[in-house]
């Protein structure tokens, strides 16, 4: 089953990525289908979904080599992720997970503001529904937004954080991996793009009455 699911995501690849080598294609379609079926970006583990011929010391081998090797063209990846996402009516909101503190050049105080640390920031927040049914409340602090327009930008950018959630313990297990190299890591993240993209693809088209209640609680969508 695993080199049926293999062969097939491999020819969408190749539809899809029309300007890639075949044996990238294949390296390609094994990282992201033992990636979907295992839950995590660890190469020794996902090695081990080798099958016939194809033994688990060379796919480790393959695997590593395409890290290594491999000039991704992520523009490729960017467009293919572009042309699958319906462009919404008030255009694409570009949503970057990113802390970066000035102590230099901070904006004058306003009556609205308060310094903590050194740094003038608006505090706004809201209440809203926690877990088994507790009331919360969400604070935040920005340098230049405040009130209601700055809920309204967290919002847009949550997204974000829950696709980290996917990325790491809830989905990817981005966290077991051993690559330290950024060129490395960036390469990773192409894939993980494309697994995640696939995954919900997938979850997208499962019909709306599936009871969700009484379904098998596997361990990856792929798993049969």
């Amino acid at each position: 089953m695993f080199s049926m699911l293999n062969a097939s995501l491999i020819d969408r690849l190749r539809s899809a990525l029309p300007s890639w080598k075949n044996a990238r294609l294949e390296c390609l379609g094994y990282l992201i289908v033992s990636i979907l079926r295992n839950r995590t970006v660890n190469l020794a583990k996902l090695s081990s979904e080798a099958s016939g011929d194809l033994k688990a010391e060379s796919l480790y081998r393959r695997f590593q080599n395409f890290f290594f090797h491999f000039a991704m063209p992520f523009d490729d990846i960017a467009r293919l992720v572009v042309a699958k996402l319906s462009k919404p009516e008030g255009g694409w909101v570009l949503s970057m997970d990113r802390t970066n503190w000035k102590a230099s050049n901070r904006p004058p105080k306003s009556p609205s503001r308060r310094e903590i640390w050194g740094f003038a920031l608006f505090f706004s927040g809201c209440s809203i529904q926690g877990k088994n049914t507790r009331d919360d409340f969400l604070y935040l602090a920005s340098n230049r937004f405040h009130g209601k327009e700055a809920l309204v930008r967290y919002r847009r950018r949550w997204g974000i954080e829950q696709v980290f959630s996917h990325f790491k313990k809830r989905g990817f297990d981005l966290e077991t991996t051993h690559m330290s190299a950024p060129r490395k890591i960036k390469k990773l993240f192409g894939v993980l793009t494309l697994a995640f993209m696939i995954s919900y693809g997938r979850g997208c088209e499962i019909p709306a009455f599936l009871n969700w209640i009484d379904r098998p609680k596997y361990h990856s969508i792929l798993v049969v």
